[in-house]
């Protein structure tokens, strides 16, 4: 077993802060080295470079660490090639622990480096705030085998994660096609995507659609209510347990249902307001900062002026609707105005304009023949959403674990050798 010590970063490696090269030396052009400004180029593991550079200043070497130095401070990648770096970026050789032990570690104890960033306009840190970042390792005879065996295990999860998101990236490319193609030409009554090759196409305000579709006013299809605040200086009003939704709690919605709000309000609250509960299998939908996000409520829900609710008339599904105004965001923000934030009137709402299956009782089988294979792959997304959530808690608790000597990596390599 080896003795377990904290020792500054600049005892076991070599920082090099980036400095920005003159801007003639940089180009689009895949000319020269790839030149990373700072961790806007930074990707889930190494980097993806949009820029090059003919005349670098400071150069990071293959395999070394890139870490953020600024705005924000912390985020980490691997140089999968030299790159050129600017003052937003550090890269970091190791020279006394296993690369990618200490890839881990510094991982591991970036809380030092945020306690540490500082500034007026944008927090950063300097080189000798990184120099004596404290890593907790295994020293002595066995360091180095030790510490690659705690690598092995981290990389092995690690590998895992990727895949999965990999998977996850896949399958939202085959969404974005899918909606693309079910949202303009549909589905005939044969279960196929239609096609202006194959199918009647007629013109509307919106271009051409299908024959069985129409162009109809936001206000058409649903009727539009307006949210409103009760008083928060008064106790009386709040934390009840009628949910109360914001466009913050829209905007981490990811498959259409929002099943909670942070806030809530109490009947008194209710009632002091001009709020109302929109009843169960309603959409809600920001029009305030950030404008365009949209859910549909499983259940009755109260909401503030910066949402409007959305109850479906006859013959329109919620589902398919949701996924239609999802769609519809960047068009919403550019109807939007406001000096402040910006806002999207009710009345300019209510006219906003949407192409879909005529609202008949044959129109709504599409929307819900339509919206059904949307969930379809939803349902696939949200698995392997979960999956990913349970792996990146796995490989905290193996982190916490191994890199404070908590637990041998040892049991955890034979363990992982049986199952194997």
């Amino acid at each position: 077993m080896s003795e377990w010590k904290t020792i500054k970063l600049q005892f076991i490696a070599k920082v090099n802060m980036g400095q920005s090269p003159l801007s003639i030396s940089v180009n689009r052009e895949s000319i020269g080295l790839p030149f990373l400004q700072a961790n806007a180029d930074f990707g889930d593991v190494n980097p993806i470079p949009q820029c090059w550079c003919t005349s670098p200043r400071k150069i990071a070497k293959e395999k070394e660490l890139l870490l953020s130095i600024r705005a924000p401070v912390g985020e980490i990648n691997i140089a999968d090639q030299d790159y050129c770096i600017g003052r937003g970026l550090s890269s970091i050789c190791f020279f006394g622990i296993h690369n990618s032990f200490g890839y881990y570690a510094i991982q591991q104890n970036l809380s030092f480096l945020h306690r540490r960033s500082q500034g007026s306009t944008f927090l950063a840190v300097n080189k000798k705030d990184v120099s004596e970042l404290p890593l907790f390792i295994p020293t002595g005879a066995a360091a180095a085998k030790e510490q690659a065996k705690i690598a092995e295990v981290l990389g092995a999860i690690d590998a895992v994660i990727e895949k999965t998101k990999a998977i996850i990236a896949k399958y939202q490319r085959i969404k974005e096609g899918t909606l693309q193609d079910l949202l303009t030409n549909g589905i005939d009554e044969h279960g196929q995507i239609r096609s202006p090759k194959t199918h009647k196409y007629k013109p509307s305000k919106l271009g051409m659609i299908p024959m069985e579709w129409e162009c109809v006013a936001l206000n058409q299809a649903v009727k539009v209510f307006s949210g409103s605040t009760p008083s928060t200086a008064s106790d009386a009003n709040w934390n009840g347990d009628i949910s109360w939704l914001t466009p913050a709690d829209l905007s981490v919605v990811k498959y259409q249902y929002i099943w909670d709000s942070e806030r809530h309000l109490t009947q008194t609250g209710l009632r002091n307001s001009t709020n109302r509960l929109l009843p169960a299998g309603s959409l809600i939908l920001s029009s305030r900062a950030p404008v365009g996000y949209c859910a549909i409520v499983p259940m009755p829900f109260s909401f503030n002026q910066g949402c409007k609710g959305l109850v479906p008339r006859q013959y329109v599904d919620p589902s398919f609707l949701c996924y239609l105004l999802a769609t519809q965001k960047k068009a919403f923000e550019r109807f939007s105005s406001g000096t402040t934030f910006l806002e999207f009137p009710k009345k300019e709402l209510a006219r906003f304009l949407l192409k879909m299956p005529k609202r008949n009782e044959v129109g709504i089988i599409e929307q819900r023949h339509i919206s059904l294979k949307l969930q379809q792959i939803d349902s696939v997304l949200e698995r392997h959403d979960e999956t990913l959530a349970k792996l990146e808690l796995q490989k905290q608790g193996l982190m916490q674990d191994l890199l404070t000597n908590r637990v041998s990596v040892e049991p955890l390599l034979k363990k992982r050798g049986q199952a194997s």
